[in-house]
């Protein structure tokens, strides 16, 4: 799966993975995430979060978009459907004027996890150091603590 998923991504010209092929490779290699997936509209946004259990939250899925809450991209705690669908109209149109040549694929919704550690894991490489691995806490730190 991983070399199809990665195959993929630069036949695409992409750089990066999206949310869900990340999360895939994650569990793929032994490395939990909490459970989600792809809602391509509202009505898919509240089935999945029904199933999935509340509290979700919410992030846009573009090729575009890479820092998805610095282009109002992502919704958290979301207990309701009310919530859904909101969160929905929110997070589309933020991201449509933040980046309006963006393509929005749909939203990833996951079960939302109140405890843990939230962490970045990165991988690329660099034409002068070959390999490089990015590690550090994740979510709002990554930009507050820049760690």
């Amino acid at each position: 799966m991983e070399e199809a998923v990665l195959r993929k991504c630069m036949q695409e010209g992409r750089s990066s993975l999206n949310e869900i092929e990340a999360h895939d490779l994650l569990n793929d290699w032994g490395i939990p995430t909490a459970p989600g997936g792809l809602a391509r509209d509202e009505m898919e946004a509240r089935e999945l979060a029904r199933e999935l259990g509340f509290p979700v939250v919410m992030k846009v899925l573009s090729p575009q978009i890479q820092h998805k809450a610095a282009a109002g991209g992502v919704r958290l705690d979301l207990r309701s459907e009310q919530d859904i669908a909101e969160a929905f109209v929110q997070i589309t149109d933020s991201t449509r004027r933040a980046v309006p040549e963006a393509t929005i694929q749909g939203v990833f919704v996951q079960r939302q996890v109140d405890s843990g550690l939230e962490i970045i894991l990165g991988a690329m490489h660099d034409d002068h150091f070959g390999p490089v691995v990015t590690f550090g806490l994740g979510g709002q730190y990554v930009e507050i603590l820049r760690d």
